[in-house]
Order: C-alpha cells, then structure tokens, then sequence
C-alpha cells in the first residue's frame, strides 16, 4: 500500500471518529426546554413564569424567567428566592436555596425526599471525564443540619450504612446489594419507620 493510499485510509477514519463523537455530544446535551415555573421567599410571597430548562446542574446557581420568544427578563441567585419547582414530564421537581455543603455559598439543590431525614442531590461537574457528565452527591439533612458523611460514589455503600445500619433490615439491604443510591428515598422511608418501631416497642417495654 502506498504512502498517500495509507494517509487517505487514516484520514477517512479520524473524520468518521469525529463525526461520531459529535453527534455522541449533541445526544448527551440536552436541548432547553420551556417550563412552567412557580418561585416563592421567606416572606411566603410566590411569582410564576417561564424558564429555559436543559438540567439539573444549570439551576443550581440561578434561575432566569424567560419571555415568550426565549428572551432572559429577570434573574434569580439563591439569595434572591427560597426555592422554585417545576413540573417536567410528569414529575415535579423542588429547588431549595440552601448553604451548600460543599462550602461553596448558596445554592440550589434538588429535593429527593423531605421528612423526619431530607435528601438533597448536588451535581459536580465531572473535570476528569471526556465527555460532558455529572458526579451526584446526595446530602441528608436533619434538625437544622448537614449529617456526614454526604453519600456519593464510590463510597455509597459505606456512606449508607454509616446512616442507617443501625436498622438492621436495612443493613441487610445495603450490604447484598439490594438498595443503593437510586433506592435513597425507599430507604429513607424504611429507616423512619423503623425508628417509629423502635420507640414503640421501647415505650411498653
């Protein structure tokens, strides 16, 4: 094979590489979509409009209310509003404005699950990955507070039995495998009602 043969080879394939990457990029970007969104204060004072959504990681840092051809009209940072939800796809979604964990001010985070324990999920850009993707880290918080350790990969077995193994159910759960960070709110659940067990069967002891 020649020289100039081999070169025109390699170049069909690199173009090929890249015009399936691209298209692997575009697929994991969302577009923005227009959703209905209702924010509210401390002062229980409520505002309705419309926002650009595309994820989870854009609005953990503000919220922009859009007009109808796409234009930003006001502007939102976590210390402005107390939180703002939405309905995307039938599931409904609620923003809290809260001390980020992470000691990086106020942000935005998603709410998993609210109770006696609530679960937070903060998304952290992923610097070491080639493609555009998100490290989830999921915060409990309870009494006014944070409790750690925050549960997050590669140590989410270890991080949910240090909260929870004291149900010995749940115990048996996490360390087989069975719940893990997608089980969180299930977890949390079972875990509040195995404290109530518990009280009880203190109580008539």
């Amino acid at each position: 094979m020649s020289a100039k043969k081999y070169i025109r080879i390699l170049f069909f394939f690199v173009v090929c590489f890249i015009m399936q990457y691209s298209q692997t990029i575009c697929q994991e970007n969302d577009e923005f979509i227009a959703v209905d969104v209702k924010l509210w204060n401390s002062d229980g004072d409520t505002l309705y409009g419309t926002i650009d959504y595309i994820n989870q990681y854009n609005l953990q840092f503000s919220v922009s209310l859009i007009d109808t051809n796409g234009n930003v009209i006001k502007y939102y940072s976590p210390r402005d509003i107390d939180g703002f939800c939405f309905v995307l796809n039938d599931e409904k979604a609620v923003f809290h404005s809260v001390e980020n964990p992470l000691n990086i001010g106020m942000v935005f985070l998603l709410l998993i699950y609210e109770g006696k324990y609530s679960v937070y999920r903060y998304l952290e850009l992923n610097q070491r990955s080639s493609i555009f993707s998100f490290i989830p880290h999921y915060y409990l918080w309870s009494e006014n507070r944070w409790l750690e350790p925050e549960i997050t990969k590669p140590f989410e077995k270890e991080a949910l039995l240090y909260h929870f193994a004291d149900c010995p159910e749940l115990e048996y759960k996490i360390k087989t495998g069975e719940y893990g960070l997608n089980s969180i709110g299930t977890i949390i659940e079972e875990y509040e009602e195995c404290e109530l067990t518990d009280e009880y069967e203190f109580f008539f002891e």
